[in-house]
């Protein structure tokens, strides 16, 4: 009978042995699985975020190199880089860049949807000037456009009196030809800037002799500011510039009239500072 009960121990004993073996090892072999489901959907998540976060600076970086175009500035001359939202620019080797140009560069960029700081590497640059324009803020962030008073309207010069019978004047024609030369961005106008220069200028002196004949008609010269400058001097002061400009280039002045508009159309502010010219 003592042999029978040892046997029986002894059974009983091995068997809660394999028990407690089986239960140890499946205990085991379910902690490397929990790892795993918690380990996946973080490293998922960190792989979609470092995506996202490359389409975000790419697409603030082909907006932005959009906007430095049309805002006239040559967007090659300058390197780019995005670290997230925040915008660096640099002149790119050879450019031949001023601070001035890149500061100017740097307040466009600024003011892309979405961009939260644009700053300034100075390396290469062609010259070590600041190159601040007044009323920028040295942090970068837009300011208002400065509400300038206008000066009176100069004395109109008088017209010389033409030696040959001057060619006649369609309105239909003219009208063409100015649609044609103002283009999609009209007479351009710098950031918080009155008088005509650059592509501006050139584009009034291409359209006074046009309107030089047409005595007869009625042409409106309206100008327009951005968000922050269209409640202030700067629409008419643009457009008494080109006025001006189209007198001095012999039209009649009595046929002008200069008008301010206040806020342009464009959905992006940069392309708002801008006049039109139109015959009728």
């Amino acid at each position: 009978m003592a042999d029978r009960d040892d046997a029986t121990s002894s059974s009983s004993y091995t068997q809660t042995d394999r028990d407690t073996d089986t239960r140890f090892a499946h205990k085991n072999l379910g902690w490397p699985w929990l790892l795993a489901l918690l380990l996946v959907p973080l490293l998922l998540a960190a792989m979609l975020a470092g995506l996202r976060g490359g389409d975000i600076e790419s697409d603030l970086k082909d907006r932005s190199l959009s906007d430095l175009k049309a805002e006239g500035i040559d967007a090659d001359g300058i390197d780019l880089e995005f670290d997230g939202r925040d915008a660096t620019l640099k002149a790119a080797s050879g450019a031949g860049l001023s601070k001035a140009d890149l500061d100017k560069a740097k307040d466009v960029v600024a003011d892309v949807e979405g961009v939260r700081v644009a700053d300034v590497d100075t390396a290469g640059l062609a010259d070590s000037g600041t190159g601040a324009e007044p009323g920028d803020d040295p942090a970068g962030e837009p300011t208002d456009e400065p509400t300038a008073e206008p000066t009176e309207e100069p004395t109109e010069e008088p017209t010389a009196e033409p030696t040959e019978e001057p060619a006649a004047c369609d309105v239909a024609t003219v009208q063409g030809e100015l649609t044609r030369i103002l283009g999609a961005d009209f007479i351009k106008f710098g950031r918080g800037k009155g008088d005509l220069a650059g592509s501006g200028a050139t584009k009034v002196a291409e359209i006074a002799p046009l309107l030089a004949p047409c005595t007869d008609a009625a042409v409106t010269v309206t100008g327009y500011a951005d968000l922050y400058g269209k409640d202030g001097q700067l629409p008419m002061l643009r457009a008494l510039a080109v006025k001006n400009a189209l007198v001095e280039a012999g039209v009649s002045g009595d046929i002008i009239t200069a008008a301010g508009g206040g806020e342009g159309e464009f959905a992006n502010r940069n392309q708002n500072r801008y006049a039109v010219i139109e015959i009728g």
